[in-house]
């Protein structure tokens, strides 16, 4: 089965809507970016919140991912809390210091232009960030700062343009500094990395293709910690979309008192099929370290498999944008391997015409 690795005019065969294109550009994107978000005007917001005390994030699938990857990033550089809102129903403790962004690729994501209209009528400052569509008629109407990022992705391909403008205004705004700093080098890293994961590169030199090939015909559930928690998240939303198979993720240290017990009694047709991916840090912390390390011991009595797979680069985000680049890569040949093409995503289309015909 894996031969199919080794000929990438076959893999271009399965690719009809040319995801591997979209994962290819991913590090020429985060540019991009970087300089829409650099470059955005943002007088008529800085007009209208003079101090920002809280920050939210409203998003669904691919469009709220960013905020979930800004907010780990940040963690130990925010002085203000974080909500990632992924409901129609906006938090009730906005106020006048809150700067929501929202965030629709498409702008007519239905449970994201809910709960934009709700803060947009309570009168908190909101930027926006779309490729069109109604949010950013909306925006325009109420005299709000929208952020036009291109069209014609996937969402899920889109991740840049839906991360890494926020993130510099935010760096702009004075809610934490070196993200334009950090974004670069991670292009640099990315540049140079990404080349041993494209198709031309063969199954030994090429990690991605290696791991997809472990995974494939397992179920697999990626682990996390801390700045690799929404990493693990996207990972295994990827596998989901891209690979077409079921995949959860869970994150350390709260896993080791919950889902560690669930693998005592595996049931018989999860035996040597639950394969466990786990996100690590050369200069993770050593609590953390102890805390994976621990686990692996007690559950490698069990019948399961265990991946270690390593961040690369200098700083935070360059070690989390490198795993998340390999993580898309993964995915795209787990659908090769699969004999799928990684674009359509045919069960959420079904859902959202079913949807719009239930809340019509």
């Amino acid at each position: 089965m894996a031969e199919i690795l080794e000929a990438p005019s076959s893999i271009a065969a399965l690719d009809k809507h040319k995801m591997e294109e979209a994962i290819r550009s991913f590090p020429g994107y985060c540019m991009e970016a970087l300089k829409l978000g650099m470059e955005v005007n943002l007088e008529p917001l800085e007009k209208r919140i003079r101090k920002i005390s809280s920050l939210v994030f409203l998003g669904m699938g691919g469009s709220a991912i960013g905020g979930s990857l800004l907010k780990d990033w940040a963690y130990d550089r925010l002085k203000v809390p974080v909500e990632v809102c992924r409901n129609p129903k906006a938090p009730s403790f906005l106020n006048e210091e809150t700067l929501t962004i929202a965030v629709s690729y498409s702008g007519n994501t239905y449970e994201t232009l809910r709960a934009f209209r709700e803060v947009a009528d309570r009168g908190s400052p909101v930027l926006t960030v779309s490729s069109g569509g109604k949010l950013a008629e909306e925006s325009s109407r109420r005299g709000l700062v929208h952020l036009k990022v291109p069209g014609g992705f996937q969402p899920r391909a889109a991740l840049p343009y839906l991360m890494i403008p926020a993130g510099a205004v935010l760096e702009r705004l004075g809610v934490f500094e070196g993200f334009r700093r950090e974004v670069e080098d991670a292009v640099r890293l990315l540049g140079k990395a990404g080349g041993s994961m494209k198709p031309e590169t063969s199954v030994d030199e090429n990690p991605a293709k290696r791991l997809a090939v472990t995974l494939y015909g397992s179920l697999p559930a990626v682990y996390g910690f801390r700045e690799y928690a929404s990493v693990a998240y996207r990972f295994k939303t990827q596998l989901n979309e891209n690979s077409k198979i079921f995949c959860k993720y869970d994150v350390f240290p709260e896993l080791n008192h919950n889902e560690i017990v669930g693998m005592e009694k595996l049931q018989p047709f999860l035996s040597g099929k639950l394969h466990l991916v786990i996100l690590r840090d050369g200069r993770e912390p050593a609590e953390i370290k102890a805390m994976i390390e621990a686990f692996q011991e007690v559950v490698s009595q069990f019948s399961l498999q265990i991946t270690e797979v390593y961040a690369e680069g200098e700083t935070r985000l360059s070690r989390m944008l490198y795993l998340i680049h390999l993580a898309d890569y993964v995915s795209f040949y787990l659908a090769v391997l699969n004999g799928v093409d990684p674009t359509p995503i045919s069960s959420i289309a079904s859902l959202k015409r079913r949807l719009e015909g239930k809340l019509s």
